[in-house]
This record gives C-alpha cells, sequence and structure tokens, in this order.
C-alpha cells in the first residue's frame, strides 16, 4: 500500500525490503529513501493518499502550521488565555485537550505569577496565621516577586536565527495572532 501511494518506486522493490525483518535490518536506509521520496509531496496531500490506501499517517506540521490548521481551528483544539497584566503577555492561543466534555473546564490556563497561591496554600490549606505568612514575607521566605531581578536583554530574532537557536521568526507574529485568536473560545 506504501509502495502504491508513492507510485512504486524502484528503490523499494525487492526481497530485502519484502517482510517486517528486512524493513527493519535496513531502516536507515529505507528512512533515508523515504525522506528523499515523500519532501516532493504536500504533507497534507501524501497523508490522504495514505490513508485512502489503509496506511496510518498524519501530516507533519510545525508550529506555525498546526495553529492555522483549519482541522483543528474548526474543532475549536485552540483556546485563547489571558495572562496576568503584570507579564505584559498578551492573550495566546494555547493547544486544548484532544476530546472534550461539555461544562469541563477549559485545559489551557495562564501559568500562575510568583507567589499568586501563597495565601491559598499556606494560609487556607496548611492553616498558617496572617501573622506568619507576614513575618515569611518580611523575612524574604515567600514573596510576590524576585527580589533582586537580573533581566536580561532580549536577543533580537535575527541574531537567534544566525546562530541557530531558532529556525524562523515573523516580522509580524503579534498581528497573526491577534487576528487569529479573534474568533477563539
Amino acid at each position: 500500500a506504501l509502495r502504491d501511494a508513492l507510485d512504486d518506486p524502484v528503490w523499494a522493490r525487492g526481497a530485502r525490503l519484502a517482510d517486517p525483518a528486512g524493513r527493519s535490518a535496513d531502516r536507515a536506509n529505507l528512512d533515508l529513501r523515504l525522506a528523499e521520496h515523500t519532501r516532493q509531496w504536500d504533507q497534507h496531500a501524501l497523508m490522504h493518499a495514505l490513508q485512502e490506501r489503509g496506511v496510518p499517517a498524519g501530516a507533519v506540521l510545525d508550529g506555525k502550521q498546526l495553529l492555522l490548521d483549519p482541522h483543528l481551528n474548526a474543532r475549536r483544539f485552540y483556546q485563547t488565555v489571558a495572562h496576568n497584566p503584570d507579564t505584559r503577555m498578551p492573550p495566546l492561543p494555547y493547544p486544548g485537550r484532544p476530546w472534550r466534555i461539555e461544562g469541563s473546564a477549559p485545559a489551557a490556563k495562564a501559568a500562575p505569577t510568583m507567589g499568586e497561591d501563597n495565601h491559598r496554600v499556606l494560609y487556607d490549606l496548611l492553616g498558617l496565621t496572617q501573622t506568619t505568612l507576614d513575618e515569611l514575607e518580611n523575612k524574604g521566605v515567600i514573596g510576590y516577586r524576585p527580589t533582586n531581578p537580573k533581566i536580561e536583554p532580549a536577543m533580537p530574532l535575527d541574531v537567534q536565527k544566525r546562530r541557530g537557536r531558532i529556525f524562523d521568526y515573523e516580522t509580524d507574529f503579534r498581528e497573526k495572532v491577534r487576528m487569529h485568536t479573534q474568533h477563539l473560545p
């Protein structure tokens, strides 16, 4: 079925690939050949061609393609999450659960800020008094902000790309995210 979907390439024929043991023994070469041969395909077209022949397959997408994927968006997979204003982060889309139960809480939520849960955990759950919490805060044991923050300047995106830290970036990322998240829950 795989050979049929790939138009029966010559390299895929032969005794060494006729059974699972042979394919396993030649796996490194087989992986290279498949990669070379399928590179020319659109990932969705290849996925459909394989699935039509009973070969389990899924398109391999990068982060941008996933965020803009019509299927995931039709299924309302991403959820827009608002962040604490102190973080200065805009609302951003985050992956939700692959399943949904009516009435359940959203899966995606913003990470807590430093100390956000201090009162709930230490006072409500552990039963410490407010006086004890105040003492712990005065001693620097608990807090709500770093006591000695060292904020490194952000490395420009073009420098990160040149150094291989990132593959690519969108110059209009914020606008694209804003446009995309307008319709998300």
